[in-house]
């Protein structure tokens, strides 16, 4: 049975232990800063309910879908048989 290090599985990467740490550290702080904005966002939610972007949300992500359908049909009615209408 053979063994392994994370200092060779390091080298071989090439990180240090040093990097992977602070990726761990920034990593992690970003992680608190997204659950203390969460917490925020919670909050003002429940003190302001007819307040927000939920309706709004919803709205725009209707008409995304919309969009992106038409965006879909074109794309295959007209693009995709350009080579075909081409005149020389």
């Amino acid at each position: 049975m053979s063994s392994y290090s994370l200092n060779a599985l390091y080298e071989v990467i090439g990180i240090t232990k040093q990097g992977v740490w602070d990726h761990f550290r920034r990593e992690q702080a970003e992680l608190d800063l997204i659950r203390k904005v969460i917490g925020q966002v919670d909050k003002r939610r429940s003190e302001h309910p007819g307040e927000g972007s939920l309706i709004s949300f919803s709205i725009m992500e209707s008409f995304l879908d919309l969009f992106s359908t038409a965006l879909i049909f074109y794309f295959v009615l007209y693009v995709s048989d350009y080579r075909r209408f081409k005149t020389k």
